[in-house]
């Protein structure tokens, strides 16, 4: 530790300013000099530029990572960038890592005190230029910082666990995306993006940065860093009860999911019993996802699929889901001196389409509908009020939404560490349809409100309220009355 005496300070601090200097010359002259459509560091080594985010259009130049120099003003100044290629270079060696830290003061805290970042903020500025190449970078899983992507330094532990892992191919990232080459910039599309890459099963974090290469082109850096995909659980309830998983989220890189599962429980029969699921992320770049699904044991037989496609981005138009589930069990019911087998056929079929009403907002109107079978075999008798899992029925329903809904960027709140998506906005949703059971026929209504929004000084506020039943001759049945608030605070430094 340095001594902090002022008289000290004075008679040494020239030596390591002289110091100081020499590792600076030693970085500057590996950057390029030249034509203003040159960058001032690799691409390989970039800095998320929404980080820093402009005062006016007349700061560009000197607040934007990877801006060229201009009106004689060197970008170092004030450049974020620059201070952590510094700080890499001066971590190798011991007596430069001290230098670094004596001298320079952290230029940007990496985490935000209040949620009220929006995420197409850092994508406003480069609205309406042509995206002119686009680069994927795939982080190790372990000793690297997404924050500071040219920084990794992984111990010796690390080192050997990422040796085990295979990082998600480039070609699945890229089918992930919803610009190509040649496409104009959206900043609702690459906020959009940004978020559903960390939704991915496979995926713990993502940036999505736009750096200017001139007055009417961006390159796109796309920067992801992969979970540890190898993993398992157990559950251990006692001697005789538990359940035991292995998984494989990201089989070769290929985004493909795989999973074995042992339940035992000795007082049911078959008992362990086993299965396993295998899904298909994104297939064809459709996103259009597969999963399949198998288990036999514990007295019960159970397999089938689902197709699903969701709306991943306020762009989307049209979504759907297809699933279809069979089970043979045994259940004791009291009507039953003896347990029969039962069969189950499950199917439920939904369609969604998306009207963008308002790009500017993300105001969306979304139409959708939705038709459930259950199907039973070998039907025990049972009272219309009891067991409603085995009763024949089907139920069509019709829905209409009306949202208006974006995402701010922050940390800190359900885990630590990675970025997350808080929405912001409103949603009202109606809901009506018919059921035809084998007892009766019925009308389902229900209503729905959700509401989000962050106050500065505060924190985050989220509210949901809604109604719903069924009408059975004028009398309600299946009631569901539904109030939740959140509140989430700004960070409190001590």
């Amino acid at each position: 530790m340095l001594p902090q005496d002022d008289k000290y300070r004075r008679s040494v601090r020239p030596l390591l300013m002289l110091a100081f200097l020499c590792l600076y010359s030693e970085i500057q002259s590996q950057v390029p000099s030249g034509s203003d459509s040159l960058l001032l560091i690799n691409p390989d080594e970039l800095f998320d530029p929404r980080e820093i985010i402009p005062a006016s259009l007349s700061d560009v130049s000197l607040k934007i990572p990877g801006t060229p120099l201009r009106h004689g003003v060197s970008s170092y100044d004030r450049n974020p960038l620059f201070y952590d290629s510094l700080k890499v270079k001066a971590s190798r060696k011991l007596i430069t890592k001290k230098l670094y830290d004596y001298l320079i003061v952290s230029h940007e805290p990496s985490v935000k005190k209040e949620i009220t970042r929006s995420s197409e903020a850092g994508y406003m500025i480069y609205s309406g230029k042509r995206i002119r190449n686009i680069e994927i970078r795939r982080l190790p899983v372990f000793g690297s910082n997404i924050s500071v992507p040219l920084s990794n330094n992984p111990n010796s532990l690390e080192k050997i666990l990422n040796a085990t892992h295979i990082n998600t191919n480039e070609s699945i990232i890229r089918k992930n995306l919803l610009f190509s080459e040649g496409d104009t910039l959206s900043p609702l599309v690459l906020s959009d993006n940004e978020r559903i890459l960390r939704q991915l099963p496979y995926i713990d974090d993502s940036r999505i940065i736009a750096v200017p290469v001139s007055e009417e082109e961006v390159d796109i850096v796309v920067i992801t860093k992969d979970i540890y995909s190898l993993g398992g659980a157990f559950r251990y309830s006692s001697m005789t009860k538990g359940s035991a998983s292995l998984f494989e989220k990201n089989i070769f890189g290929m985004g493909h999911e795989f999973g074995v599962n042992m339940r035992y429980d000795s007082d049911l029969p078959g008992s362990p019993g086993f299965g396993f699921e295998y899904n298909i992320d994104n297939i064809a770049r459709s996103f259009v996802n597969l999963d399949l699904y198998y288990f036999d044991g514990l007295g019960e037989k159970t397999y089938g699929f689902d197709i699903k496609r969701n709306l991943v981005s306020a762009t989307t138009k049209y979504a759907f889901g297809i699933s279809v589930r069979k089970m043979y069990t045994t259940e004791d019911l009291d009507t039953l001196p003896v347990p029969e087998p039962l069969k189950y056929n499950l199917q439920d079929y939904w369609l969604s389409r998306s009207f963008l009403i308002d790009k500017e907002s993300v105001i969306r109107l979304i139409l959708g509908a939705r038709f459930t079978n259950n199907d039973v075999w070998n039907h025990p008798f049972i009272l219309p009020e009891s067991y409603q899992h085995l009763q024949k029925y089907n139920m069509l329903l019709g829905s209409a939404a009306l949202s208006s809904q974006k995402y701010y960027e922050t940390n800190l709140i359900y885990g630590y560490g990675r970025t997350e998506d808080v929405p912001y906005g409103g949603i009202l949703t109606l809901t009506a349809g018919k059921e035809n059971s084998e007892f009766k026929q019925r009308i389902y209504a229900g209503a729905r409100i959700s509401f989000g929004q962050s106050i500065k000084s505060l924190g985050y506020f989220y509210t949901t309220a809604g109604a719903a039943a069924f009408l059975n001759d004028g009398i309600t049945e299946q009631g569901l009355l539904l109030f939740r608030t959140t509140f989430i605070s700004n960070l409190l430094y001590a």
